[in-house]
């Protein structure tokens, strides 16, 4: 009789002592699936593609520059290409086409002398129209122009003073048809200018108008008539060995 009394209390005290000894385990766990619970990133579902773009934004700040330089450096940039519309198509300027008779030819002359700035404009008895400007040696290009032509022949002088006296002059041919002459004396206008005509049909070859002007002589030269010289390099060099 005391031996069954012995033996149940002997297994209720291992009853209480496998409970006292198994509750800390199970109030652990406990506690980590209600954390699991309250807090679904730290779970197994799927999160929102929102909070993935965030938390890949927070990893990246703390990653060090070189890990990012390497990852920036490993993913391929897209460019974009907008699409082509009529605003934004480039225009490409179409070339004037070339004038037949009058050309501007920038050929081995004398560089002017220092003196007054003077420019240059010519219109033949056609309406066309060439603009002569030195070049940065003082160099004036060579005007072509064919035989039987009036020119019209504007000098500008921004130098000079209105009334100050130019004389002209044809010294290889060619005539001013007011006054049949191969000089004249002209006035600068009050817009410092110079007007006058020549007349081309008596000139041949290479031929030059010579503008004096305060102690300085300018010549600009013309080519009249056909055929047109060959350019400098077209030129055969008579030095020059053959095979």
């Amino acid at each position: 009789m005391k031996s069954k009394r012995a033996f149940s209390v002997f297994l209720i005290l291992a009853l209480v002592f496998l409970m006292i000894f198994l509750s800390p385990h199970k109030w652990m766990k406990g506690n980590q699936d209600d954390s699991a619970h309250n807090h679904p990133a730290a779970s197994t579902l799927p999160r929102h593609p929102g909070a993935a773009h965030a938390a890949d934004a927070h990893a990246a700040t703390k990653r060090s520059p070189e890990e990012a330089s390497d990852n920036a450096a490993e993913t391929p940039q897209k460019l974009t290409t907008l699409p082509q519309t009529s605003s934004s198509r480039r225009i490409i300027p179409t070339a004037k086409k070339p004038i037949k008779d009058i050309l501007a030819s920038w050929e081995i002359q004398s560089p002017w002398p220092e003196g007054p700035r003077l420019m240059v404009d010519v219109e033949s008895s056609d309406t066309r129209y060439v603009n002569l400007r030195p070049n940065e040696q003082g160099i004036m290009p060579r005007l072509y122009v064919k035989t039987q032509e009036t020119l019209q022949v504007k000098l500008s002088m921004p130098d000079s003073h209105p009334g100050e006296t130019i004389f002209l002059e044809l010294p290889n041919g060619g005539t001013f048809p007011d006054q049949e002459l191969r000089g004249k004396t002209l006035l600068v206008s009050d817009h410092k200018t110079i007007n006058f005509t020549i007349n081309a049909s008596a000139l041949r070859g290479h031929c030059t108008i010579s503008i004096r002007q305060a102690g300085h002589t300018r010549t600009l030269p013309l080519w009249v008539g056909a055929p047109l010289p060959p350019p400098r390099d077209e030129i055969a060099d008579p030095n020059r060995p053959t095979s």
